[in-house]
């Protein structure tokens, strides 16, 4: 379902930004409302954002005082003086209490909205953070009239801020983890598809040492069956030494446009708990494990999890270039 302009008129042409990447973004951990900067993939993703942003018109700037969204806005303003900028508590991040700084492996505990968790752990609700962006976005469509607003914040409050002008005919919190906003990327109204079901996510667990065309061959097909994709990369696998180290195959794999997350694992039977408890609903295997009875075969097949295995339409292969520098 694309955004429909026809159920609320806008007074004002709006562009969102999320900030740029940040240590905790790369490393897959909540942010919230803590206070995190920018890294140094960040500070470039603004720049590029600036330059591209440079030939617009912005009659004012809106942004959360964050530290990552004022650093976007600043490298923004930098071709853009004489437009002024507010700062507005309100376009915070939603606030994910106790929650702040754990892995986003926990932001699973988050998806169904569970109330009892959400006080136990001192977590906006999201309809309580929707109010406060619509509370927002009412304010400032009555205050200004036909001007280019540049919007600096986050993920979840650019979600929200869509919500605003159209809201989901799927529950608040389905519809929510539905969107995916990335870093430092220009939306406005009707530039993504809000999607009326439950978003399908993937889990492809592999090795990826000296990643290659293969590798990103098979990530793109399973990209395909799925709308969210987690790559569970395998630390330390007992049947092959890596020739890379985990940083770099979870660099390499980070960079590839199909992977939406990263999970790192050490081996399957230590780790077990993410194959079983991870909250996805496709497992993804290259088809040379059909006929295998592999690890947790029979688990995940009970928990009702649909397999699919990526057939391989190629000759790459890591063997082959380890071959070729001999």
């Amino acid at each position: 379902m694309k955004a429909n302009l026809a159920l609320k008129k806008m007074n004002n042409d709006y562009t969102f930004i999320r900030h740029g990447q940040t240590y905790w973004n790369k490393n897959g951990i909540m942010h919230g409302q803590y206070d995190i900067p920018l890294n140094y993939t960040g500070v470039k993703q603004a720049k590029k954002i600036s330059t591209e942003l440079k030939g617009e018109h912005f009659d004012l700037c809106l942004c959360s005082p964050l530290k990552r969204a004022q650093s976007t806005a600043f490298s923004i303003l930098q071709h853009h003086k004489n437009t002024k900028i507010v700062y507005d508590d309100r376009l915070k991040e939603l606030n994910k209490g106790l929650l702040e700084g754990k892995h986003l492996n926990s932001e699973k505990l988050l998806k169904n909205e569970d109330q009892n968790l959400l006080k136990k752990f001192n977590i906006e609700s999201k309809i309580q953070f929707y109010a406060r962006v619509k509370e927002f976005i009412d304010e400032t469509e009555k205050k200004y009239k036909n001007k280019k607003i540049l919007i600096v914040a986050h993920s979840g409050t650019i979600k929200m801020l869509f919500f605003a002008f159209d809201y989901p005919k799927t529950k608040l919190h389905l519809a929510y983890y539905g969107l995916h906003i990335k870093n430092c990327q220009p939306y406005k109204i009707g530039s993504i598809e809000l999607r009326s079901e439950k978003m399908k996510i993937g889990f492809f667990p592999m090795v990826a040492d000296i990643l290659h065309s293969g590798h990103v061959l098979s990530l793109e097909e399973a990209k395909k069956h799925c709308d969210f994709l987690i790559v569970g990369l395998h630390c330390k696998p007992n049947y092959k030494e890596p020739q890379q180290s985990i940083y770099e195959r979870y660099m390499q794999l980070r960079a590839v446009k199909w992977v939406d997350e990263v999970i790192p694992y050490e081996n399957i039977e230590r780790d077990k708990d993410i194959f079983v408890s991870l909250d996805y609903d496709v497992y993804f295997l290259g088809e040379d494990h059909k006929s295998e009875d592999w690890e947790h075969k029979d688990k995940i097949e009970e928990l009702d999890k649909e397999i699919i295995y990526l057939k391989r339409r190629h000759n790459y292969s890591s063997r082959n270039i380890k071959n070729g520098f001999k």
